[in-house]
């Protein structure tokens, strides 16, 4: 099932022309799983989680917002204004798998991401990224390591 364990590997897959892509084997995913979209807020890239997955991180993010609130770093007006950002604009709805296992990408996404008819996909732990290109991909790990330092 997708997202039960950590995904290794990496592939260019097609996109049709109905915007669809395909979930590789070797992220294990089946049929019928839920994958749920999320674009990153450091690059230009959509993270792909299963619904166990996504949950984990909404709850994380919720606790961090609540810790911050009660330390008086951030008020109740912004964390409303964080979780409108965080579900209204950086989120999608679930989509089950259809028996190919495609997903149909949303407007928004092929927009943001510049979707090609070749887009990468790579594993990273429990979840896929989906961008354009490796480059895009370096971009956003060099962010994210200079957001934890």
């Amino acid at each position: 099932m997708f997202g039960e364990k950590e995904i290794n590997g990496e592939k260019e897959i097609n996109v049709d022309s109905k915007h669809r892509i395909i979930i590789p084997k070797f992220t294990k995913a089946e049929p019928k799983d839920i994958v749920i979209p999320r674009f990153s807020i450091l690059s230009n890239i959509l993270f792909l989680f299963s619904e166990e997955e996504y949950y984990i991180n909404k709850d994380k993010f919720e606790l961090f917002l609540e810790e911050q609130r009660s330390l008086g770093k951030i008020s109740m007006r912004d964390i409303l204004k964080y979780k409108r950002y965080y579900y209204g604009q950086l989120s999608f709805m679930g989509e089950q798998l259809d028996n190919q296992r495609r997903i149909t990408l949303e407007q928004r996404a092929i927009s943001k991401l510049e979707v090609t008819d070749k887009m990468l996909l790579i594993g990273e732990g429990k979840h896929l990224i989906l961008c354009k290109d490796k480059n895009i991909y370096y971009d956003y790990l060099e962010k994210k390591e200079r957001k934890i330092k």
